[in-house]
């Protein structure tokens, strides 16, 4: 995005942004610099990012996706790394293994974190019953939760616990939509 698409929306009150930083196929999303950069200039924070994990993408194994993602962030990076958790059909992003799928989120959470990231988790009670069924976690349910329900309404009166989390952090309630251009 360019400066002037965060500039208005920094001007309609949007304050903080969260930017795609690897993508489900295996690598870097090539803009996530550019696009945290322009986010900084225009007085935007924080500014979070999120990795679309899987374990059935490409080369996604928990120590490349890590190590790599940890090469390229801005030196200046302070936010918090959102790990997006959710199935996709083409091809099919998680095994069809509940243990396996935790395994994999475990080990990219102790990765992550012995490089000292600020970790969330993105997921909605569906995706999580689709990949880890009612397996849980603590590694993964104590960290902050930020839950889609594009149910129109900003407040958490929906939530309904799921996989150990007892409370959200954040909450995505609309789908895509066209502010600046964006």
């Amino acid at each position: 995005m360019t400066v002037d698409a965060f500039a208005c929306l920094h001007g309609r009150s949007y304050t903080f942004a969260t930017i795609q930083a690897w993508q489900g196929s295996g690598k870097i999303n090539p803009y996530f610099k550019s696009d945290y950069a322009n986010a900084k200039k225009v007085g935007m924070g924080p500014v979070d990012l999120y990795a679309f994990i899987c374990n059935n993408c490409g080369s996604n194994d928990p120590k490349t996706v890590v190590e790599t993602l940890n090469s390229e962030l801005p030196s200046d990076f302070d936010g918090r790394i959102w790990l997006d958790i959710e199935p996709c059909q083409s091809p099919l992003c998680w095994s069809l293994n509940f243990t396996k799928n935790m395994e994999y989120v475990k080990e990219v959470i102790s990765t992550a974190k012995a490089h000292g990231w600020k970790l969330g988790i993105y997921c909605s009670h569906y995706a999580y019953l689709a990949i880890f069924g009612t397996l849980t976690d603590s590694s993964i349910y104590e960290l902050p939760l930020w839950y889609a329900h594009y149910d129109n309404n900003p407040s958490f009166s929906d939530f309904t616990p799921f996989g150990g989390f007892t409370k959200p952090y954040a909450k995505q309630y609309l789908g895509t939509q066209d502010i600046c251009g964006t």
